[in-house]
């Protein structure tokens, strides 16, 4: 994690000297490095913990739903450009409007008609945008659970489950809990499939 934060963070410099050395680009080079130091300070330290790798692991699924729950309840997310676009079409859909095939968008990005599809059934069904970020929270803790489960086909338990929960805290993945995007279902199905694959050798 440290000489892959250094590499990083290396990079920024250089970019930041290529722009006549911009001081916010050195401060960020420096919070990379320093995030890199605590993660690895979490899989070092969570990797040599007593107990179970399944204690652990059951720790980074807790503590990974508390965190997604508690910021999914605590910030309103606005939808914004794409997502906007996308959440629009479904709620047409759902009342079976179908003007919104019209749109340019969809003619350039026509793989996101499945996605409008599929949040137009949930809104069908449920009539609420809650339920569309409750099945993304369920899919954003299928996407830790198979963190672990990838790791175990190469690594330790208490290895994987060190793995799992630095996800588990990871800003970048919370911060997208409220957000209706497409990513976290892509993500967690590509991670699943991923998995079948590797575990079947």
């Amino acid at each position: 994690a440290l000489l892959f934060a250094a590499a990083a963070a290396a990079l920024v410099v250089v970019q930041s000297v290529a722009a006549q050395g911009n001081s916010r680009d050195w401060g960020w080079a420096g919070m990379v490095l320093l995030a890199a130091a605590l993660a690895a300070a979490v899989l070092f330290g969570a990797a040599r913990l007593p107990g179970s790798h399944r204690t652990l692991l059951a720790a980074a699924m807790a503590l990974s739903l508390v965190l997604r729950l508690g910021y999914l309840l605590a910030v309103e997310t606005p939808l914004n450009s794409d997502f906007e676009l996308l959440h629009r079409a479904a709620v047409m859909l759902s009342q079976g409007d179908l003007t919104w095939t019209e749109y340019q968008y969809f003619r350039n990005w026509g793989y996101q008609i499945p996605f409008v599809a599929y949040q137009a059934l949930v809104l069908r069904i449920f009539s609420s945008d809650w339920a569309l970020k409750l099945i993304n929270l369920a899919a954003m803790l299928g996407t830790n659970f198979l963190l672990y489960q990838l790791g175990r086909l190469f690594l330790s338990g208490k290895a994987a489950a060190a793995a799992a929960l630095l996800y588990a805290v990871y800003p970048g993945a919370i911060h997208m809990a409220p957000v209706l995007t497409n990513q976290h279902l892509s993500l967690c199905f590509l991670l699943l499939g991923l998995w079948l694959l590797l575990s079947r050798r």
